[in-house]
């Protein structure tokens, strides 16, 4: 992995996990020349040679543009629990306020949560609104590929990120990538791009949820392997904090590291 003082960061952001907030701090931290939100997964090497001057670039990609052109950068990524993603997903389309002839905006708009449910159901591999997450870190969009082996891919990917955050804790979040990456301190953290008139989790009839979560078990099993890495980075940053924080008061001739006697 990389450590933070390359000063080249990656943002693998997948939708509806707060990436728009993140997209606005590192604009506040890096400066807005600084930062790059890319679309297109498809980049050719003459773009991927005019975007090597950004520190921090990012957008909607899979993780193949990554590891083809980003690999050497610091890599961030946030996750989200998927039936709550994907209830957000569902109320930011039915509201939004475009136009533009965007299927998974148009469907939402047309049909009521049970109804968007029962059409997701029916359609599995529809990689843009089922087990999200699991299809941009697997890095590969072909609907043959077996669920066992895109979920492996998936974790392992995974596992390779610098940073993992987790949208549930955001705050948290947000003060262990800083510290991690050497930012200043954040206080005010910014929300953009948040969905309205939405309805909470506990809001939504049970039957649903069983159902939101029985089409995204990939997604799931993603989830709670990412927050276990998430805990296992923010033990390690505390530690580092704590070994940082005495050795900053104690004097050059006072005893090392301090341990509990055994017995």
């Amino acid at each position: 992995m990389n450590t933070p003082s390359s000063k080249k960061y990656v943002f693998l952001h997948i939708p509806k996990t707060a990436g728009y907030s993140l997209f606005s701090l590192y604009t506040q931290v890096l400066g807005p020349d600084n930062v790059r939100n890319i679309v297109d997964n498809s980049i050719g090497v003459h773009n991927v040679t005019l975007l090597d001057d950004f520190p921090l670039i990012g957008g909607h990609f899979t993780y193949s543009l990554i590891n083809d052109f980003f690999s050497d950068r610091y890599k961030i990524t946030f996750l989200r629990h998927p039936v709550d993603r994907f209830i957000s997903q569902y109320a930011y389309a039915k509201h939004n306020v475009s136009s533009l002839p965007i299927f998974r905006i148009m469907l939402a708009k047309e049909k009521d949560l049970e109804d968007y449910v029962n059409y997701c159901r029916s359609r599995p591999n529809m990689y843009d609104l089922l087990n999200t997450q699991t299809w941009y870190l697997s890095g590969n969009l072909d609907p043959a590929l077996d669920k066992t082996q895109r979920l492996e891919l998936a974790k392992k990917n995974l596992a390779s990120f610098d940073f993992i955050g987790i949208q549930e804790f955001f705050s948290d979040s947000i003060n262990l990538l800083c510290y991690d990456c050497n930012w200043p301190p954040i206080y005010d953290i910014p929300l953009e791009n948040k969905a309205v008139k939405r309805k909470a989790v506990t809001e939504v009839d049970p039957r649903f949820l069983d159902q939101i979560r029985e089409m995204n078990l990939l997604d799931l099993e993603l989830y709670e392997y990412g927050l276990a890495l998430f805990r296992q980075k923010k033990k390690q940053l505390l530690l580092e904090c704590v070994r940082r924080n005495y050795h900053s008061v104690v004097s050059s001739d006072s005893p090392g590291e301090f341990s509990w006697p055994r017995g």
